[in-house]
């Protein structure tokens, strides 16, 4: 679960007058792409094509569910793991970090807590 959510590295709290502080936070790297930019990249290469048979569609439609339940299986125990504690407001393909392995598979992370 570690390498899938940032881990607070350090932090630095600064008094710059009466009530206004600046606070810097170091969080370690969730390796991977945001998922928005993966659907970006598809979308721009599925308008390339003209038409296609319900075979593909139907092909198609398969992966994005199998992509769903990987992306689910994966965050669901992340997002409960630290929702007694924190509430990440923000859940959207571009806080979601998505890695390919060296298997095939995809190993799914979520970024910015809005700290």
């Amino acid at each position: 679960v570690a390498d899938r959510l940032p881990v607070l590295v350090a932090s630095c709290t600064e008094a710059l007058a009466p009530q206004r502080w600046r606070v810097r936070i170091v969080m370690s790297e969730v390796h991977g792409r945001p998922v928005e930019e993966v659907l970006a990249w598809h979308q721009r290469s599925e308008r390339l094509k003209s038409t296609i048979t319900l075979q593909e569609c139907c092909g198609r439609l398969e992966d994005a569910c199998r992509f769903a339940v990987l992306l689910v299986v994966q965050l669901a125990p992340l997002l409960e793991a630290f929702s007694p504690k924190v509430y990440h407001r923000d859940v959207t393909p571009r806080n979601i970090q998505m890695q390919r392995l060296a298997s095939g598979d995809f190993r799914f992370g979520l970024v910015d807590f809005g700290l």
